[in-house]
């Protein structure tokens, strides 16, 4: 069974927008997270870890500089959440199970 729950934030207008743009960055990280793994798989046959993705958050932020509005904690969390999406899905795969 899956859940979900909705928050609604309390506050004034700019803490709202901080709030939403720092979601908005952590979705882009997860994606581009994704696209750097698949990649690394389809043209090189190499799995990336968690570990080597946290270490290109420094170069990430360099050339993007609106990653550092979002604090490094959270960015390490959004890489960590792929990490774990993958692990999930090769271990159902493993035993035969649907995946997703």
């Amino acid at each position: 069974m899956k859940k979900s729950f909705k928050y609604y934030i309390k506050g004034n207008r700019e803490i709202v927008q901080k709030a939403s743009r720092t979601l908005e960055l952590c979705r882009i990280l997860y994606n581009l997270c994704l696209e750097q793994r698949k990649f690394a798989w389809d043209n090189y046959h190499k799995s990336i870890s968690c570990y080597d993705q946290i270490k290109e958050l420094p170069s990430l932020k360099k050339f993007f500089p609106e990653f550092k509005e979002v604090p490094s904690q959270t960015l390490q969390e959004v890489v960590e959440r792929v990490d774990k999406a993958f692990q999930n899905f090769f271990r159902k795969v493993k035993r035969g199970e649907k995946p997703g």
